[in-house]
């Protein structure tokens, strides 16, 4: 009887800890790194001004960017695209000035297009004309 009891109680106990664990479970947005180099200094090709391609996890229609660092350019901007090069962001979306923005700092847009969760989605930098080696880093969230 004693055995029985106990068991029931720990059943009880069990299925109350799951219930709850379910309930307080954090949903969290997949997020990339981000460290972009652009260039637009004519003639000269920017090495990598493109964020990782990450898959969006959920159907909100905006996408966020983090900027920890950015150096050798007043301000860089950036829009979004879809694993295919479709833009699905209007440009430039997202711009950080380095002289009035306190890094980090979070910033996000709207898609133009509507972005899907299950699909990949990336980020491309821009630059003023005639700024070189412009660098950032952050993360960045579809």
């Amino acid at each position: 009887m004693k055995m029985k009891r106990k068991f029931k109680n720990i059943l009880c106990a069990l299925a109350i800890l799951v219930s709850v664990g379910g309930f307080a479970t954090v949903a969290h947005a997949v997020n990339s790194y981000l460290d972009v180099t652009v260039y637009n200094v004519p003639g000269t090709t920017s090495p990598d001004p493109y964020s990782t391609r990450t898959i969006k996890d959920d159907n909100e229609q905006r996408f966020y960017i983090k900027l920890n660092t950015l150096t050798n350019t007043p301000s860089m901007s950036f829009t979004a695209f879809a694993s295919d090069g479709t833009r699905v962001s209007a440009n430039p979306a997202i711009t950080f000035y380095r002289d009035s923005d306190t890094l980090p700092k979070t910033k996000s847009a709207p898609y133009t297009v509507t972005a899907y969760a299950g699909r990949y989605y990336y980020v491309y930098a821009t630059v003023p004309l005639y700024y070189g080696g412009a660098h950032a880093t952050g993360t960045y969230c579809p």
